[in-house]
Order: C-alpha cells, then sequence, then structure tokens
C-alpha cells in the first residue's frame, strides 16, 4: 500500500484502516516529500492526541527545524522513525535534549536516526543523552 497507513486500535477494523471516531495508534508518512513547513502541520496534528504511539517520516527532508517542532508536540510516541531526514548534528543534539529533558520522552522505546549524515560527535550526544535515560528507567 502506498501513501499514508494509520494504525487503528480496534480490531474490528481491516489493516491499514482506522474509523473516523478514534484516534490512529500511528501513521507512517515516508517518502512523501515532507518538507519544514508540511512537517508543522504534522506536529500540530498529533499535538495532545493521547493515544498516539508511533510515527514515521523516514525520507522527507525535515531538517533540524522540523525535528525541533515535532518534538514540541504534546505527544507520548513509543516509536518514532526520522531515518534520511537530513538531520544532521544538529538534529542530534535536539533529540538528545528532547531524550534528556522532555517528560514526554520516558515513553520512547525506539528510535530510528539513520542514514542522517551525523558525525561521531553527533553519535556520541545522542548515546550519552539515552544511556542517561534508560539509567533513569533503572534507579
Amino acid at each position: 500500500m502506498s501513501g499514508p497507513r494509520l494504525i487503528s486500535s480496534s480490531n474490528n477494523v481491516p489493516s491499514g484502516s482506522c474509523r473516523l471516531n478514534e484516534t490512529p495508534k500511528g501513521i507512517w508518512l515516508d517518502d512523501n516529500k515532507i518538507d519544514g513547513a508540511a512537517n508543522n502541520v504534522v506536529a500540530e496534528a498529533i499535538d495532545g492526541s493521547y493515544g498516539f504511539k508511533y510515527l514515521s517520516l523516514d525520507g522527507n527532508d525535515i531538517g533540524a527545524d522540523g525535528l525541533e517542532h515535532l518534538l514540541g508536540a504534546d505527544v507520548e510516541l513509543r516509536y518514532l522513525s526520522i531515518q534520511e531526514c537530513k538531520l544532521g548534528n544538529a538534529g542530534a543534539v535536539i533529540a538528545a535534549k528532547y531524550i534528556e529533558t522532555s517528560p514526554f520522552a520516558k515513553e520512547l522505546k525506539h528510535l530510528n536516526f539513520g542514514f542522517n549524515k551525523v558525525t561521531d560527535k553527533g553519535v556520541s550526544w545522542l548515546t550519552r543523552r539515552w544511556e542517561i535515560q534508560l539509567q533513569s528507567l533503572i534507579d
């Protein structure tokens, strides 16, 4: 199936669809030419959406500014995939700060950040913050 996919919380709804009166659990928007401005629309759409847990924006040009706007949304994501989104080290720093400081980051269990041209310094930022997050869950 091409285009956006919704994940429904209902067992009665066919896979890939969602009832209009319920909040979808997730949406995959891979390779949809979403740039920073369109990403802001996505962020506003999920802001405050209770039960929304999964988001994939792989292959879209959201950039670091778009990531910052997205991570500012009031939503507890469990799964975030942002591969090939032209994030670079600036995006790694933004994601690291989100993991370290956002009350919503405690729900994040899967972060796919591959193919964003992040250097060793950016990877260090990200993994160091993720270790702090994991340690706080253990303590």
